[in-house]
């Protein structure tokens, strides 16, 4: 734990002294970690944990990257969770591995990533930091389904459907006896929220067109992992 909050407060020294990043950039700290600068000083962090797994952070108030709370005290990710990136190459607002091409509008902090020329996560805008918690949208098409979310009794494919990201200890038709805020798609790739806060992810239901993810926290802090087939 102190190892980690030490490596992203070395990285956020220059700008927690004061001096200021350029306006709606993309700088790359090191080989596996991209700030994204954003309009009115606001900072996201692109960090590889592999040349096609990308761990998303925003805070709003400028806190930089940590661990969930959990009560009592856990961890959701591995003791030794990073595998090789190789070779991440930034040019301007597009970020390339071995393995994906990461297209950043660094007006809004979209995100678009493709495979082989083809867009696998699009997302609509970025974080979205509101009352009821922060809320992340992205494209989905009529061929695209969903699957995860733990044990979400009644079904197993969430295509125009709301699960909860929360344990009501309901074992009965559409309870929730076993969270898990991870979801993939058909349409190749997944995403975990790296939260213990209670969540709803919509698939469709709202806008047939949208996958909006939300959790009850004040942060943006989630992986997006892109199928290697």
């Amino acid at each position: 734990m102190k190892s980690v909050q030490s490596f992203w407060l070395t990285l956020a020294a220059p700008f927690l002294f004061g001096q200021q990043a350029n306006a709606q950039s993309v700088e790359q700290l090191n080989g596996t970690t991209v700030q994204v600068n954003l309009p009115e000083g606001q900072r996201m962090y692109l960090d590889f944990y592999g040349p096609s797994i990308i761990r998303v952070f925003q805070d709003p108030q400028g806190g930089i990257i940590r661990d969930p709370k959990a009560r009592p005290e856990a961890r959701i990710l591995a003791d030794n969770p990073r595998k090789a990136v190789g070779t991440l190459k930034v040019e301007g607002n597009v970020l390339t591995t071995d393995s994906i091409q990461v297209k950043v509008d660094t007006r809004t902090g979209a995100l678009t990533i493709e495979k082989d020329g083809k867009p696998i996560v699009e997302q609509l805008g970025g974080a979205d930091f509101g009352k009821k918690g922060v809320s992340v949208a992205f494209r989905q098409s009529p061929t695209d389904y969903f699957y995860g979310g733990g044990c979400q009794n009644g079904r197993f494919s969430h295509k125009e459907q709301v699960i909860k990201i929360v344990n009501d200890n309901n074992w009965t038709d559409g309870g929730v006896a076993s969270p898990n805020p991870f979801y993939w798609s058909t349409r190749g790739y997944g995403l975990m929220w790296h939260t213990f806060a209670p969540g709803e992810y919509d698939f469709g239901r709202s806008e047939a067109d949208k996958t909006i993810v939300n959790h009850q926290t004040d942060y943006a802090d989630y992986f997006l992992m892109v199928d290697k087939g």
